[in-house]
């Protein structure tokens, strides 16, 4: 039962931009399991205790990601600016963990990552998404890899690639011509970029750091709240980024308390 308890708090995390449902599987004690269970499951490695732990660990965390999702289509569409005023403090919350997982500064992968999701947004280059199944599997596919990052976030991606709003519309609605194509790309996702990730961690640690880095930098232009049509009170606003901030740094320093 405490699997499924963990499972839904890992749900939970995953459907927030800026708070990283790895590093709650950290902070509970079960993430190097999980990676491990995750990575000998389709070479049929995986033991019966090993696969009913991974079961109670994703219906947990599928049972919160369907709770949670019609408070935050909510949310989106008529507390705009208070949801994107903790969304910044979130993704600001967590850039430490991120800078002290440096080694060194490499401008060219920052400045690059900060680019990719900078520049559709000051040109308005909008993915038109719809209900394209390759684009939805494409989505699913780079969230499932971001996931796996203990301080990336996989919802974040998905705001940042504009796949946010879409999804959690279908999960609220049971819309399955989105959720299916988009689970697809999770699992390919799992099964693939996760091992693509191991590697470029341990081949081009640095690089690939400095790039993660990047992108959550520039994620801050997507959830800037005092831009939005209908602006908040400012002090409101700036109240509630430092909440957020506390939020994901408190988070992110229990599960370092639970690595070392």
């Amino acid at each position: 039962m405490r699997y499924f308890v963990f499972g839904f708090l890992i749900g939970l995390a995953n459907l927030i931009p800026g708070v990283s449902g790895s590093t709650v599987a950290v902070l509970t004690g079960i993430y190097e399991r999980l990676v491990r269970v995750v990575s000998t499951l389709f070479s049929l490695k995986v033991t019966r205790e090993d696969l009913f732990f991974l079961l109670f660990v994703v219906v947990g965390a599928v049972a919160a990601i369907f709770a949670g999702s019609n408070g935050m289509k909510i949310l989106l569409q008529h507390h705009q600016f208070v949801t994107y005023a903790v969304f910044f403090g979130l993704v600001m919350g967590s850039l430490p963990s991120l800078f002290r997982r440096l080694k060194r500064v490499l401008t060219t992968p920052v400045f690059l990552g900060m680019a990719l999701v900078v520049i559709p947004q000051l040109f308005n280059i909008e993915l038109s998404i719809g209900r394209s199944p390759l684009l939805l599997g494409f989505g699913g596919a780079v969230a499932a890899s971001a996931m796996v990052l203990p301080g990336l976030s996989g919802s974040l991606i998905l705001l940042v690639l504009g796949f946010y709003d879409v999804v959690i519309t279908a999960i609220s609605a049971v819309n399955l011509q989105v959720l299916v194509p988009f689970g697809i790309g999770v699992v390919v996702g799992i099964v693939l970029f996760v091992k693509l990730i191991d590697f470029a961690l341990r081949r081009f640690k640095d690089w690939t750091d400095n790039f993660i880095v990047g992108l959550v930098v520039g994620s801050l232009y997507v959830v800037y709240p005092f831009g939005l049509d209908t602006e908040g009170n400012v002090f409101l606003g700036l109240t509630l980024i430092v909440i957020g901030a506390l939020v994901t740094a408190l988070i992110d320093r229990y599960g370092t308390n639970r690595r070392t």
